[in-house]
């Protein structure tokens, strides 16, 4: 039966997903292939469940014989029409489905006949289709749409503008001069395309091509820089959910660079008075222009040490020049309640006292931190397999970075939104639980550098791996749409440490432990998966790094004598 199934040639477009990237025979076993059972791509076999087209499903001999009755038809219709209405001559000889005239010969039969010809003849397409994509305006339809869509899940990709009053902004005529530039606009309707249903995402190439013109038109005008920036970084975060890593670091550093010379780096007070002109952005006219620029700044930080990790060249902007306040949800800079928010910025996370502080941090703070140390760590931890063992330097800033990381997981809040601090409290959630995961993971990792000379670090990992897990369980009840697209990333300690552990115990005959373990190792990936669901390609980029960890590990338990089958 086996050798059957490996043999079926599947319909085009139903292989899965990883296949059809890597231009693989696919068997469509579900819920994992076979092939990429055997590559243990267990996280990245994805299906794209839309139906298959008739005529790809349909065997040979059957489009055949149906092409044939379908030409005898057309025969029929058009001998009948001819004969019937003298039409033929009259229109050159082609029958027009755009006009309807009386067929005073033909019988009930035939006339039914004719209108289902002629229905079946007439294009079927988008209306949109056909002239806008060339240089028209988006339909309103299109477009609201895809803005509705990035206003709900642009958190995302840390996009937290304030909404209300960029909605208005695109409702201004292009000449007005607070309208935003097109190239704005291009790359919302972007990033609404990730979440839209699949029928709109085929403008995403569209949308693409239009924001790049305009971001080269809007650099020759020198204006509207800030737009530039938001353009800029929705177009690089979009370029990374599809996998396309060096296309969207290229977007996303480049924009980071100009927040630097556009003085966001160094924004130390919410007083309107206390800004620093520059000579590309003139200051902000209000509190809430004043906290999009916030925000932009640490979603360009966020998403520039990220993407310079998976890509292993240079952040763009070190922690020594950064003096901004840290971010905050749009709402509070709406109705002030960022005033009351915690003062400092990057530096606090090398202050003990600082990080034992931030229980009253708003969600968005409190992932934007967490975000940092975990990048932070995983530099230092790539740093320290490479390095030489005996830099005093390089030990002590490990050491420093254990206190840290563990100072701020102890001191997180709980596990929270409280009403009224978000619109929608299941984005906060989401937000909320990269938040918790970065933090724990953060310690698993920074912990697991010293592992082999403390004694004390696999108990301190088992804790923060424990807590993590508990994180990881309420976002495998969240809807699709809310599980957040860095937590596959996030999630990469906690697992490298798991299986080493599930190791460890089955060597040391601890079967129910290890049985324990395997379960959460099976949740994550089973997160992971669901991550796919929406971002596929940057998922099978985490399955590459978790595949190269778990080879590692069972390289290093050969090595040293553990059963690695167990795996």
């Amino acid at each position: 039966m086996a050798s059957v199934i490996t043999h079926l040639v599947l319909a085009r477009g139903r292989a899965c997903l990883a296949c059809r990237a890597r231009k693989r025979r696919c068997d469509g076993l579900k819920p994992t292939c076979t092939a990429c059972a055997k590559m243990k791509r267990w996280t990245t076999c994805v299906y794209d469940d839309a139906p298959a087209p008739i005529h790809d499903t349909m065997p040979a001999r059957e489009q055949a014989s149906l092409r044939d009755k379908i030409g005898k038809l057309k025969e029929l219709i058009r001998n009948e029409f001819e004969e019937s209405s003298g039409l033929h001559s009259a229109f050159g000889g082609h029958v027009t489905t755009a006009v309807s005239l009386p067929l005073p010969a033909l019988d009930a039969r035939r006339r039914l006949l004719f209108a289902a010809k002629t229905r079946v003849q007439a294009p079927i397409a988008d209306p949109h289709l056909d002239w806008w994509k060339h240089g028209g305006d988006v339909p309103p339809v299109i477009r609201d749409s895809l803005i509705d869509h990035c206003a709900q899940y642009g958190w995302h990709f840390s996009f937290h503008h304030n909404f209300r009053r960029l909605r208005a902004s695109l409702e201004l005529p292009a000449t007005h001069p607070k309208a935003p530039h097109p190239a704005l606009l291009y790359a919302v309707l972007l990033a609404g395309c990730v979440y839209i249903p699949s029928p709109l995402r085929r403008y995403e190439s569209v949308f693409l091509l239009r924001a790049r013109q305009h971001l080269s038109q809007l650099l020759t005008t020198g204006t509207k820089i800030f737009d530039f920036l938001c353009a800029s970084a929705l177009a690089g975060c979009h370029l990374y959910s599809k996998g396309r890593m060096r296309e969207g670091h290229y977007h996303i550093s480049a924009a980071a660079r100009f927040a630097v010379g556009c003085g966001l780096h160094k924004i130390k007070s919410l007083a309107l008075d206390a800004q620093t002109p520059t000579p590309l952005l003139s200051p902000s006219i209000d509190l809430i222009e004043l906290g999009d620029r916030i925000n932009m700044f640490w979603l360009l930080v966020c998403f520039d040490r990220v993407g310079s990790l998976v890509l292993a060249v240079p952040e763009t902007i070190t922690d020594k020049e950064i003096s901004t306040l840290w971010p905050c949800p749009s709402t509070f800079y709406e109705d002030g309640r960022a005033f009351f928010q915690t003062a400092g910025s990057i530096r606090m996370l090398d202050d003990l006292e600082s990080l034992r502080q931030i229980k009253d941090d708003n969600f968005v703070a409190l992932r934007q931190k967490a975000v940092m140390l975990l990048a932070r760590t995983s530099a230092l931890s790539a740093r320290a397999k490479s390095g030489d063992p005996d830099d005093t330097a390089l030990k002590s800033e490990i050491f420093m970075n254990c206190q840290s990381t563990l100072a701020f997981a102890n001191s997180l809040p709980v596990f929270k939104v409280q009403e009224g601090d978000a619109d929608d409290l299941n984005s906060a959630g989401s937000l909320l639980s990269v938040a918790f995961v970065a933090a724990y993971s953060a310690v698993v990792q920074s912990y697991g550098i010293i592992a082999q000379i403390d004694p004390l670090a696999r108990e301190v990992q088992s804790y923060a791996a424990k807590e993590a897990m508990i994180i990881v369980r309420s976002l495998d009840q969240m809807p699709l749409f809310y599980v957040p697209l860095l937590i596959g990333w996030c999630v990469t300690p906690v697992h490298e440490f798991l299986v080493r552990e599930s190791l460890r115990l089955t060597e040391v005959g601890q079967s129910e432990d290890a049985a324990a373990m395997k379960r959460d190792i099976q949740l994550l990936l089973r997160i992971i998966k669901r991550v796919a669901e929406l971002f596929p390609a940057i998922t099978t980029i985490v399955a590459d790094v978790i595949d190269r960890n778990v080879e590692l590990i069972r390289k290093e338990a050969a090595y040293g004598g553990m059963n690695s089958s167990t795996l």
